[in-house]
């Protein structure tokens, strides 16, 4: 295949001007393959009522006569159709253009619209952290966010080898997690999960 251009040119360029795939609609972007075409139409044959696998079986025999009987089968399913009026057809337009889902899919956004109106997950005190996930503002003293506007990071520049340097208690970078509360001297640990739960 990689020299087809030089070997085979009239069966390259069939190729390039996408003769190698098969359309089943006049829809854009509707051609495909032909194994997939092959496999999609005679796997679901195989699979759907009437095929071998709903209790036909999978003989030689049992597929012969399964194949052999299938362009009767297309005549008597599109006599059906003409006697009844019922037509099986695909609508030229992607299903996302119709006017319904176009409706549906501007109330779904107008109501998520709405819903982050009342209840804004960003209104917080001024310049306070607030998580989106947990709905719980930061203290003051939350930094995280400052951490490489700091000098928290600057070990890291100066040469200093990494077992050999000190952390001290006012460089850590406090985060809403480590909030430690005081009660009675003892330091309780605030679990933020438990903003989720019901009590």
């Amino acid at each position: 295949m990689l020299e087809l251009k030089e070997t085979n040119p009239d069966v390259y360029n069939r190729f390039s001007s996408g003769l190698f795939v098969i359309r089943r609609g006049d829809r854009f972007w509707a051609g495909l393959p032909s194994d997939l075409v092959i496999e999609q139409a005679l796997m679901r044959t195989i699979k759907t009522t009437g095929g071998l696998t709903r209790g036909r079986g999978m003989e030689e025999k049992q597929r012969t006569r399964w194949l052999l009987a299938m362009p009767a089968c297309a005549d008597i399913n599109e006599s059906m159709q003409e006697l009844t009026g019922a037509t099986y057809s695909t609508s030229g337009q992607h299903k996302d253009l119709f006017v319904a889902r176009k409706e549906r899919d501007h109330k779904d956004t107008y109501e998520i619209f709405q819903y982050l109106n009342d209840y804004n997950p960003f209104v917080s005190e001024e310049g306070a952290l607030h998580s989106v996930a947990t709905d719980m503002t930061a203290s003051a003293s939350c930094n995280p966010h400052e951490a490489r506007k700091s000098e928290k990071l600057s070990w890291t520049n100066d040469g200093t080898k990494a077992f050999d340097f000190v952390f001290r208690r006012k460089e850590q970078i406090e985060r809403m997690g480590l909030k430690q509360l005081v009660v009675d001297g003892e330091k309780l640990k605030i679990d933020l999960s438990f903003s989720f739960r019901g009590c």
